[in-house]
């Protein structure tokens, strides 16, 4: 069953954007006062509801409606975009323009978010409140050693990196929580401190979790 989510405080002009207007178009058709809100001239960035009747050109354009997906990201499969069979682009069936929150480098593998509202998937990259959780297998065994390189903090690509909250599963396998995530940070961090990783696997974003899906498997779930 689709899974529609309406969306809330949206502003004229992002609507306007939305159904496909430049923004030069839509700023000509604004100052020639053809776009009006149940018959009135509005300001662009008035946030508008959902039964408003909205005529841009005197024709009616509608709310989006936003979709969200959980994808299980197989190992071998780039979270790029591009013509390569190993894109994960060439890998699902969806019949929408997505965006991805929560890439995972081609030797990795498990949950990604897939939607076409771009600012949740903006909202995911940079709130706290979407701590990424990943089960981390390594080449050699784990100490305290090891263990304290996840309490220090480190500058990746210019950014700082920021702590990271670790469980041990067993001797050679942690899992750890994300704030944020600066790229390859895990890969990284095992680098420097001695050790490399042999799997890592994401479980979990926020409140979305992998549970029993299987690898390559696409489920719609609500925002």
């Amino acid at each position: 069953m689709v899974k529609y989510v309406m969306v809330i405080n949206l502003r004229l002009y992002k609507l306007i954007k939305l159904n496909g207007y430049t923004k030069s178009e839509m700023n000509a058709l604004n100052e020639k006062k053809l776009i009006t809100v149940n018959g009135k001239i509005l300001n662009i960035t008035s946030i508008i509801n959902e039964d408003d009747i909205i005529l841009v050109d005197n024709k009616r354009i509608l709310m989006p409606k936003f979709h969200y997906f959980l994808y299980y990201k197989p190992k071998g499969i780039e979270s790029t975009i591009s013509d390569k069979k190993e894109s994960y682009i060439k890998n699902i069936n969806i019949d929408l323009k997505v965006m991805v929150a929560g890439r995972l480098d081609k030797e990795s593998f498990g949950l990604m978010i897939l939607s076409n509202d771009g600012d949740f998937i903006n909202t995911i990259q940079t709130s706290d409140d979407y701590k990424k959780t990943y089960i981390v297998e390594f080449e050699k065994e784990i100490n305290d050693s090891f263990l304290s390189g996840f309490d220090k903090e480190y500058i990746i690509r210019g950014r700082k990196t920021s702590k990271i909250y670790y469980e041990v599963i067993n001797k050679n396998t942690l899992k750890l929580i994300l704030n944020e995530g600066v790229y390859h940070e895990i890969r990284h961090i095992t680098k420097l401190n001695g050790n490399r990783v042999t799997n890592l696997k994401r479980i979990k974003i926020g409140k979305y979790e992998l549970g029993d899906m299987k690898e390559g498997e696409i489920k719609e779930v609500e925002r």
